[in-house]
């Protein structure tokens, strides 16, 4: 690589500065047109539009927020009247609750003590589902006999 002489250097470095002042120059021009482009933008029709557009939109969803708050709220009102009544019936389900279960089991006692009189009556069949299970009476053995015996005398 060649070094460059000092005639170069300054020539070099002259040109920069041309460069670098015509730059700066033409990026002052370049950011002030895109201002004025920007601000012409934020004056014109459509920045108008935008805005309004975008005001609709947030009224709508004001109207919607708030709409549904009143439903949040009613509802809230809702659940504090649904646990005040269920504390009011909690207090009169007590001696209600009580009484059925006095009366379920005054049922049940009575329904045992008149099933326990059948049994009484009918011992045999007590427990017994089918007619294997039967320990037959002696009346009713005396006249199975006699039947088989009827049947084989007239065979």
């Amino acid at each position: 690589m060649s070094k460059l002489t000092p005639e170069q250097k300054s020539a070099k470095k002259a040109a920069q500065k041309v460069r670098d002042r015509a730059y700066a120059d033409r990026r002052r021009v370049y950011r002030a047109a895109c201002d004025a482009a920007e601000r012409a933008a934020e004056e014109s029709v459509f920045a108008k539009s935008r805005d309004a557009a975008a005001e609709a939109m947030d009224q709508e969803w004001r109207k919607r927020n708030e709409a549904c708050d009143a439903i949040e709220r009613e509802i809230q009102a809702l659940r504090e009247r649904l646990e005040r009544t269920r504390a009011q019936y909690e207090v009169s389900f007590e001696p209600k609750r009580q009484a059925r279960d006095d009366a379920q089991k005054a049922f049940q006692e009575h329904r045992d003590f008149l099933c326990a009189k059948v049994n009484a009556c009918f011992p045999d069949m007590k427990d017994c589902w089918y007619v294997s299970q039967w320990e037959i009476p002696a009346d009713v053995r005396a006249a199975m006999d006699a039947a088989a015996a009827n049947a084989r005398g007239s065979a």
